[in-house]
């Protein structure tokens, strides 16, 4: 006997069989429409993506403001913070 995938495989399976195949399709059909879903929602509610420049990597804040966030983080717990402040 041949052994058949996709959608001809329910009539292959025996009842017990169908119920997992029938899980692992109905499984895929709703993450496919999540998936769906948040691709469209994402960027209607958030908006567009933010890249500067076409590299891959980013980071949030200027250097300026990472700077004083660190030196506010070290103060706060009292450790010694010996860095200089970025060029602008």
């Amino acid at each position: 006997m041949n052994h058949q995938t996709g959608t001809q495989a329910p009539a292959q399976a025996g009842i017990e069989d169908f119920n997992g195949i029938f899980q692992e399709q109905l499984r895929g059909i709703v993450r496919d429409g999540l998936l769906a879903m948040f691709e469209q929602e994402v960027p209607a509610l958030c908006g567009d993506s933010y890249r500067p420049s076409a590299s891959v990597h980013r980071r949030a804040g200027s250097e300026m403001d990472i700077y004083n966030r660190t030196r506010d983080i070290f103060l706060y717990f009292k450790l010694p913070y010996d860095s200089e402040p970025p060029d602008e």
